[in-house]
């Protein structure tokens, strides 16, 4: 019995120390941060990339979502007041493998928006060649984006910070499970508060200047205690090219009053 109850404060305390690394938010900090809704329920994060587009994980794209897809701006809490528009248009890249998880990146199109305060576009910025290894992720906790009948997650942004690791170490941990693309992949340390706060569509950006480094692509679930969160590297040749084509197509048009549409790609010089 001791035994039992040793081992369940054991667990407790694990999950409690946990918890309290994760940070609340608020949305003046993280204005790119937007969540992605299903009939009114949160099921992933995305990133403001433009007046008209946001970046998510593309597995967050289930075909049966179709018409009932919102992207939300504007709030660091899901029970606050803010600008929700319908989804018009979804294109994941055309490369992304649901098995192993490459290239797991998407865009989602809606009305124009008004920036302010509280709503700003991600950094995307070409990646410096010095820049550090401490890293923050950043999103909504809690959807389920191959669930159709998801919860509505947490009630806010959550924030925390982690550390970019080697990647063949990670490659190393995922040996058995998954491929590890080392261009287009970034890995941070396994401490169990990253990604899990985060789920699909959370975004690493640098500690300091907040550029945009990538997005979770953790298969739709949290890493095993010894393995390291994996991202989406947005600096790699055809994420990048994917992500400033669809800026492109989408930056002078409006998609206000279109019935929603999954685009083709094509992603050749």
């Amino acid at each position: 019995m001791k035994s039992v109850n040793f081992l369940l404060y054991f667990v407790l305390s694990i999950l409690w120390v946990s918890a309290s690394m994760r940070d609340i938010g608020e949305i003046q900090d993280f204005p790119f941060v937007a969540r992605l809704e299903y009939n009114d329920s949160q099921i992933c994060s995305a990133g403001i990339l433009s007046r008209t587009l946001a970046v998510t994980a593309a597995r967050c794209l289930h075909e049966k979502l179709w018409v009932k897809l919102s992207v939300c701006f504007g709030t660091d809490s899901n029970e606050s007041s803010s600008d929700c528009l319908p989804v018009t248009a979804d294109v994941r890249h055309p490369h992304y493998n649901h098995e192993t998880g490459d290239f797991d990146i998407a865009v989602v199109a809606f009305a124009k928006i008004d920036f302010s305060e509280s709503v700003r576009p991600l950094k995307l910025y070409p990646l410096p060649a010095d820049h550090q290894s401490n890293v923050l992720v950043v999103g909504w906790a809690g959807g389920q984006p191959n669930n159709t009948n998801a919860s509505s997650g947490s009630e806010d942004v959550f924030w925390t910070k982690t550390q970019l690791i080697d990647v063949k170490d990670c490659k190393n941990a995922y040996e058995s499970v998954r491929p590890i693309n080392p261009t287009r992949m970034f890995c941070t340390e396994a401490n169990q508060t990253d990604t899990c706060l985060a789920d699909d569509g959370a975004l690493l950006i640098t500690e300091n200047e907040y550029i945009a480094l990538g997005i979770v692509s953790n298969k739709g679930a949290c890493p095993q205690p010894n393995r390291p969160s994996v991202f989406i590297n947005f600096h790699s040749y055809e994420v990048w090219h994917f992500l400033k084509s669809m800026m492109q197509k989408f930056s002078e048009r409006s998609t206000k009053g279109a019935s929603r549409k999954i685009l083709p790609i094509n992603t050749s010089k």
